[in-house]
């Protein structure tokens, strides 16, 4: 949906205003903690003459802004350098691939929240940074158990059970199919974690 909001210009410097507009508005319609505009990105006799009511119009949020200013004589399209800043999970401590990483709130470009932000401790799924933000693109779920831990592996059917002892393969998440190998057979069965010592296998 386009954004729209509508300003009158006060009695100072063309572009001084037009720039404090444009900082007020990306703020709201991004929901940003603080936005840098770093290039105005419109020429010097495109500006609106002073008291001259604008708005503006467009997408200010992405990587590439393309926003368009209009006044009730013409309307002009440019592109603003700017950085909108939100609050968000960032690592504590850099972390490498594999390793926990902690997070507390800080201020990130929203470039950088590629996928679901996450808040607590995770696991590193790709080096992150301190101060990076953390979100599904680089961390998930802690793993229940590890690669070589020791399994139950349990076959149920009809009123039969059978357990057998196995070893992960790989790591294993509560509710999620992991792979193991039967240490009986030495064969390699893939099952359900349903808790942390036992893989069902269907």
């Amino acid at each position: 949906m386009v954004a729209l909001l509508a300003i009158a210009l006060a009695a100072e410097p063309s572009e001084d205003r037009v720039s404090s507009a444009l900082v007020d508005w990306v703020t709201a319609e991004c929901g940003a903690a603080q936005v840098e505009l770093h290039w105005l990105g419109l020429a010097e006799h495109l500006l609106p003459a002073a008291g001259e009511p604008i708005r503006f119009t467009g997408t200010p949020c992405g990587r590439v802004p393309k926003v368009e200013l209009a006044t009730p004589e013409r309307s002009v399209r440019f592109q603003p350098e700017l950085e909108v800043l939100v609050l968000a999970p960032v690592a504590v401590h850099d972390a490498s691939t594999g390793e926990l990483v902690s997070t507390r709130v800080g201020l990130v470009p929203s470039s950088e929240l590629r996928a679901e932000p996450l808040s607590g401790t995770w696991q590193a799924s790709r080096r992150i940074e301190a101060g990076q933000a953390v979100t599904a693109w680089n961390a998930g779920p802690i793993p229940a158990l590890d690669r070589g831990d020791k399994v139950q592996l349990l076959v149920r059917r009809g009123t039969l059970t059978v357990v057998a002892e196995g070893v992960l393969v790989e790591d294993a998440y509560l509710g999620q199919p992991v792979m193991a190998v039967n240490q009986v057979t030495n064969l390699r069965v893939e099952g359900i974690l349903v808790d942390a010592e036992t893989v069902e296998i269907h």
